[in-house]
């Protein structure tokens, strides 16, 4: 996942009164599992885990993808 997923799934979180604990808890995971999870900063790509998966259905969110806005940059990109 990227930073803006991972920000807007905190976002929600605390928005929900959530802890990692709780989120956890509806996942079926470790508070430690989603600690890790949300600080991972990998740029490998691949597969969405199974956990990320959990994690937005828990949170009420889902992953879409849509076409860049004119003007917008590839991360890396910025003031290219």
């Amino acid at each position: 996942m990227n930073d803006r997923i991972r920000a807007v799934a905190r976002a929600r979180l605390e928005e929900k009164g959530m802890s990692h604990a709780d989120l956890a808890r509806l996942t079926g995971t470790t508070p430690q599992a989603i600690v890790r999870i949300f600080e991972e900063t990998s740029s490998r790509g691949g597969p969405v885990s199974q956990l990320w998966s959990d994690i937005l259905e828990a949170l009420d969110l889902e992953l879409t993808a849509q076409p860049r806005t004119p003007g917008s940059s590839k991360p890396g990109e910025e003031g290219v």
